[in-house]
């Protein structure tokens, strides 16, 4: 609800009456159910009282179609306009994986033998990180 903050914040009236889910979550019942319940609990003076969140047909596919016209914009334009702006990454975000054990960089690190290759050890609970807090 960070948006609708800075909206009041900066003195806008605009009242949001949609949200549109896109993306690898923007398929997710859960999600948005998640969302409109949390609508209609917090009310906002930016909010309208009934906000629709509307799940994509494709939602995946919209961003890829964002991206293709965000680069078709700044073609156009010499490079000089873009319709996407540059946001931080608030948090960040990784997945567990298991790398190839060496020594220099896996000190008292979980290790297992691996059931194939008895030479080759695996360090395992890595996080391969896909963003970090801070990275554009």
């Amino acid at each position: 609800m960070g948006e609708l903050e800075w909206l009041r914040t900066m003195g806008h009236l605009y009242q949001v009456q949609y949200m549109v889910l896109s993306g690898g979550l923007g398929s997710s019942a859960y999600v948005r159910d998640q969302f409109q319940q949390r609508f209609l609990a917090y009310q906002h003076p930016n909010a309208s009282d009934q906000v629709a969140v509307i799940p994509c047909n494709d939602p995946q596919l919209v961003v890829v179609r964002g991206l293709l016209f965000d680069r078709q914009q700044r073609w156009e334009s010499g490079g000089a306009t873009s319709v996407l702006s540059t946001r931080i990454a608030r948090t960040s975000c990784g997945v567990v994986v298991q790398e190839i054990y060496v020594p220099a960089m896996h000190s008292n690190e979980d290790v297992r033998p691996d059931p194939f290759e008895p030479s080759k050890k695996w360090a395992v609970n890595q996080i391969q990180w896909l963003i970090k807090k801070g990275d554009l």
